[in-house]
């Protein structure tokens, strides 16, 4: 039996936080403006100064140089975190002279952490499927491909052979179907359902095969290969209204998938098909099988993503595991990746994705309008993969600019991510900082990414390293749903106390409006809990 060895071949204490604050603006801001440090190897410094105010942490302190020449206008704090569990970190931010006491630590009415809740059945799917893959144990058996000679064998187009096809969240029940071969070449056959066999016609299906093969060939070059445990050189794209189906009983809808442990040996796993396997669900304008999908807006947004987002994921799988040696990427990085393989489309002549896949604003557009609740490493709905899929295409930005010390540039930092035994955060920074730093330098990526999403596309921020070059963060985008994006919401504090929480891998804005500055004597208190200080920081941004 062959294994994966085999396959190598191929809340009780509270820390105090003091901002004085005496800054403002007359009226609008007119710019943002901020130095680009001059990074040394190892080194990576956010471009703070002119507008941008880094709020040093230190002995649960935070000092704010006082500007007296200036005394209109609001302020908004852009508080940051990286915590390593999944609850949310509680905060509360208060006029000093309401009873805070700097001398021991605690505060009156204090909110205690609180969970994050993103329960969604159809989202939770992939989390199934991706902490399952996480789970595998390193010994686990292959299929052998001397009892596997009907499906290494060369079909021709029109011969049918049959698939399993998981039909329940439990990922281990599952259903046979009987599919017809209709396309074929180098790198993939495409089978459809026999009972969905008229749904495409086959200048349809070349279409879609022949677009996709172009970036499947760019994904290759730059993630690196998938896995052929059947040895019969290519994978499967199965189309099957089970998809559909399978999303209805839950509620939602599921497009596509891929699944790795249909590698591994179906004694084990019956489900298995033995084989590298993408799904793909089938157009269903009446909805008859699940939530009504025209053909028109399937064949033009939804396949053109569907298949470059689930390729990365075959791709990942086969580096993590089989060649690295190591665990299956984590769901948050690993869809984040897979949503940026979507933007491959847009490769320019000169190998830069210059635009996004039409299916992510508005996968963008949820995060952004829920960024304070949301933490982007904790789970992979659809509003939490806008986060992971936008903080993934900041770090490919800033290293095409030269800004991430541990990379030459975009495509090398993609590949560091993917050809590695390193995971979630631990592979971030390495991948983008260099190799050996602890985890906890996370932390300057997320404070630089804080200042991105609130400055880029604003007119504010004349630095590069607070700008998304291939994403509009504001006006209407180009996607097929008519998302209009505004950047990141702001919470606007209207009162002293004010209690609430940010994310522990995630984003809060805070705006206080100067008469709550004014009433405060430019002193706010802001309490978190000792134990996550170490992670957490803040940016005040002002004008000059």
């Amino acid at each position: 039996m062959k294994t994966r060895k085999a396959a190598n071949w191929y809340l009780p204490v509270f820390g105090m936080i003091f901002l004085s604050i005496n800054c403002g603006y007359d009226g609008p801001m007119e710019s943002l403006s901020a130095q680009t440090p001059t990074n040394q190897p190892g080194e990576y410094k956010t471009a703070v100064g002119g507008n941008i105010t880094e709020l040093n942490i230190s002995n649960g302190e935070i000092t704010v140089p006082i500007d007296e020449g200036t005394k209109d206008g609001d302020i908004v704090l852009a508080v940051y975190s990286y915590q390593k569990s999944n609850d949310n970190v509680a905060i509360k931010l208060d006029d000093f002279s309401n009873g805070a006491d700097p001398s021991t630590g605690t505060s009156n009415q204090f909110l205690q952490k609180v969970t994050l809740d993103t329960e969604d059945p159809v989202e939770n799917f992939n989390n199934l499927l991706r902490n399952r893959e996480s789970n595998l144990s390193e010994n686990e058996p292959l299929p052998e491909i001397s009892s596997n000679a009907f499906l290494t064998r060369a079909l021709k187009i029109g011969e049918e052979r049959e698939f399993k096809i998981i039909n329940s969240f439990s990922v281990d029940s599952y259903e046979f179907v009987s599919a017809e071969l209709r396309y074929q070449n180098n790198y993939f056959d495409v089978y459809i359902d026999k009972r969905d066999n008229d749904i495409f016609t086959d200048e349809e299906i070349n279409t879609l095969a022949e677009d996709f093969t172009k970036i499947l060939l760019l994904e290759r070059s730059v993630f690196g290969q998938e896995s052929d445990v059947n040895g019969d050189g290519k994978f499967v794209i199965l189309f099957s209204h089970v998809i559909n189906e399978l999303g209805q009983k839950y509620g939602g809808m599921i497009t596509g998938f891929f699944y790795a442990l249909d590698l591994f040996d179906s004694k084990k796993y019956p489900f298995s098909n033995e084989m590298e396997i993408m799904y793909a669900y089938v157009p269903d304008q009446d909805g008859k099988f699940g939530i009504p999908v025209s053909k028109s807006f399937t064949m033009s947004s939804v396949l053109p993503n569907v298949f470059p987002h689930e390729f990365q994921h075959m791709i990942n799988f086969n580096q993590h595991y089989f060649v690295s040696d190591g665990l299956a990427e984590l769901g948050w990085l690993n869809e984040g990746l897979s949503h940026l393989a979507e933007d491959f489309s847009t490769l320019n002549s000169d190998s830069l994705i210059t635009g996004y896949g039409s299916e992510n604003p508005s996968r963008v557009s949820g995060y952004l309008a829920g960024v304070s609740d949301i933490c982007f490493t904790c789970g992979t709905t659809l509003e939490q993969r806008g986060g992971s899929y936008l903080f993934v295409k900041y770090l490919y930005e800033q290293a095409e600019l030269g800004n991430l010390p541990g990379t030459q540039d975009g495509m090398d930092l993609l590949k560091s991510l993917v050809q590695t035994d390193l995971v979630g955060k631990s592979n971030v920074v390495a991948a983008a900082l260099g190799e050996g730093l602890s985890q906890d330098e996370f932390k300057k990526l997320i404070g630089s990414f804080s200042l991105a999403l609130y400055l880029s596309d604003s007119g504010y921020a004349q630095s590069n390293q607070f700008e998304f070059f291939g994403f509009k963060m504001r006006g209407k985008v180009e996607d097929y749903r008519g998302t209009y994006l505004q950047g990141p919401s702001v919470i606007e504090i209207n009162d002293f106390p004010y209690t609430g929480s940010i994310p522990s891998t995630g984003i809060s804005y805070l705006q206080v409006p100067r008469t709550l500055l004014n009433q405060a004597d430019g002193q706010l208190s802001f309490t978190v809990s000792d134990d996550v200080i170490e992670r957490l920081g803040a940016y005040l941004i002002h004008d000059n």
